[in-house]
């Protein structure tokens, strides 16, 4: 891309940035030498070399599945705010958005 063409003051106005003519110029100057580096890596010779996922391997550790105590139903409706029969009582989510409208 074409550093003096480079839409600091577009980007500037997306980001609502009000940006002096000064600090425009910096910009510009950053994004160029930014750019310029990305370019060094098309001069690389990259034959041969596989693309990584990540720079660093790693293995994916996953917790064995285990089964674990089922968990107690008169102890849980004990620690309920609110219980009908053996069923939890919630707040209606319907009722809220009603009350917002």
């Amino acid at each position: 891309m074409d550093v003096r063409r480079f839409p600091v003051p577009h980007i500037a106005h997306l980001a609502r940035l009000d940006l002096s003519e000064e600090e425009i110029q910096r910009f510009e100057k950053q994004f160029a030498s930014i750019l310029s580096a990305f370019s060094a890596l098309r001069e690389l010779d990259l034959t041969g070399v596989e693309p990584l996922w990540t720079p660093v391997p790693h293995t994916l550790r996953l917790a064995k599945d285990q089964p674990d105590r089922p968990y107690d139903r008169n102890q849980m409706l004990e620690d309920a705010p609110d219980v009908f029969q053996f069923y939890l009582r919630l707040p209606s989510p319907l009722r809220s958005v009603r009350k917002k409208q």
